[in-house]
């Protein structure tokens, strides 16, 4: 595919680095970039990526999300972008949360021996045995 399959009004918008298709026009605060579109009469702003995709690949499915494969957030090129659930772009991305829930290990380096809360967080069992045996030599029994 290539930017000039796009409709005219996208051309000027859009800069072909060889890899991205970076959106160069409107901006959200959060990074993306944004287009104002018809959709049945009505002006609505959309975001340009997922305006691309449906352009070029076509409908993005109800509950569905565009992942940014290459992680730049102003990048419409579409084989970039990946129709998936929200839970597994935010799963995909460099959050803490995200971060933690990928590793097997704690922050002090024990593998893979968790207790999970009610609520889902965990514990390293060995750092609460660590921290049960520092108390009690502290306190007592």
């Amino acid at each position: 595919m290539k930017v000039a399959s796009l409709p005219a009004k996208f051309h000027d918008k859009i800069v072909d680095t060889g890899t991205c298709w970076t959106w160069v026009a409107s901006a959200t605060l959060n990074g993306y970039g944004q287009v104002s579109v018809r959709i049945n009469g009505e002006r609505r702003v959309r975001y340009a990526h997922r305006a691309v995709y449906e352009l070029l690949v076509g409908p993005i499915p109800e509950g569905m999300v565009i992942d940014h494969l290459c992680r730049n957030k102003l990048c419409v090129n579409p084989a970039h972008l990946e129709v998936v659930t929200n839970r597994e772009n935010l799963m995909r991305g460099n959050g803490p949360g995200p971060v933690a829930a990928r590793t097997n290990a704690c922050l002090r380096g024990h593998i893979g021996n968790w207790h999970v809360r009610k609520n889902g967080g965990r514990l390293c069992k060995t750092c609460q045995q660590m921290k049960r045996r520092q108390y009690y030599e502290k306190h007592g029994a």
